[in-house]
């Protein structure tokens, strides 16, 4: 099953992406915000859900599992 949090840090690895600063910046958002998405504090609106995986592939459904792993 697809996990959130998990695939949006392993993501951020593949990418070359060194700190959460530096994918905060490349979605546009404040890097504690991100922080949270990866360490399972916050799950994205479908908004942002939508936005992640436009930018990174990453599958709304992967969040409706992260929500449910709570």
């Amino acid at each position: 099953m697809l996990n959130g949090p998990r695939e949006l840090e392993d993501w951020r690895t593949r990418r070359g992406f060194r700190t959460y600063v530096d994918l905060a910046e490349y979605l546009g958002w404040d890097p504690t915000y991100i922080s949270h998405l990866v360490n399972g504090r916050r799950v994205p609106d479908l908004p942002n859900a939508l936005h992640i995986e436009r930018m990174t592939g990453i599958p709304v459904e992967a969040w409706a599992a992260a929500k449910g792993e709570k």
